[in-house]
């Protein structure tokens, strides 16, 4: 489970009787894009999350197909979902962007309607082969400058100045061979080489916030003990741990 210690402001820790809904009046928005109803939660930033999200990884027999995004997304939107929640990992932030875009464009949404969340450092796997994430575990590569780079590409294929929620994918590599790409092969790091890892990925997260670029930062699928390690380290605690 998450711990409650050092996220306060996640959804997991919330207390029921804090979360918020949206207004039940209807929204300024283009004629029949209206948002639905949906609860909300306050981060410890104060940023309001809704709690209900549309997922963009879409695959069939292991194949990503992002095309999907061009019909789903618009059915998504127009069906009033404001939570997009994507990941470098899923091959579809360009067409998110582009389906964001010509919401915007065309005035039925402004970036302020939409709460849009996007994830990094998710090791190669069998369905990520083209991952340039070896700085999750290589010691010759700056974990740092890795989320950095992977980030601005983000940005770059959504075509957006910020994202509201930016979140460590995974917590290192995974401990489960059979999920590498096919003829890789890569020593697991020592406990301790995974956790400096994990605190240089996190200090380029603090920076990403410090500059604007993330209304609010944390992680995903960290276990307790990957908090325990990483809190001491934290100029900004993590404000949320999405779990799959």
């Amino acid at each position: 489970g998450v711990p409650r210690r050092g996220l306060e402001g996640s959804v997991a820790a919330e207390p029921p009787a804090q979360r918020r809904r949206l207004s039940d009046q209807p929204s300024a928005e283009g004629e029949g894009v209206v948002a639905a109803r949906v609860p909300t939660a306050a981060l410890a930033n104060g940023v309001e999350i809704p709690m209900v999200g549309f997922g963009t990884a879409s695959s069939r027999d292991g194949v990503r197909l992002p095309e999907r995004m061009y019909s789903f997304l618009p059915a998504a939107l127009d069906a009033g979902y404001r939570h997009i929640d994507s990941a470098s990992m899923y091959g579809s932030e360009r067409q998110v962007g582009a389906v964001l875009g010509r919401y915007f464009m065309d005035g039925r949404l402004t970036r302020e309607d939409v709460f849009l969340t996007t994830k990094v450092a998710h090791p190669p796997t069998i369905d990520f082969v083209e991952a340039q994430t070896h700085y999750v575990y290589d010691p010759e590569i700056s974990a740092f400058d890795g989320v950095l780079r992977e980030f601005l590409q983000c940005l770059d294929r959504l075509g957006l100045g910020y994202v509201d929620l930016l979140l460590l994918h995974w917590p290192g590599l995974f401990d489960c061979p059979q999920r590498f790409p096919a003829g890789w092969k890569v020593p697991l790091p020592s406990r301790e080489a995974a956790r400096r890892k994990r605190a240089e990925m996190w200090a380029a997260m603090e920076h990403i916030y410090e500059r604007k670029l993330a209304r609010a930062i944390g992680v995903s699928n960290f276990t307790q003990e990957h908090l325990e390690h990483l809190l001491p380290v934290c100029k900004v605690k993590p404000m949320m741990n999405q779990v799959e």
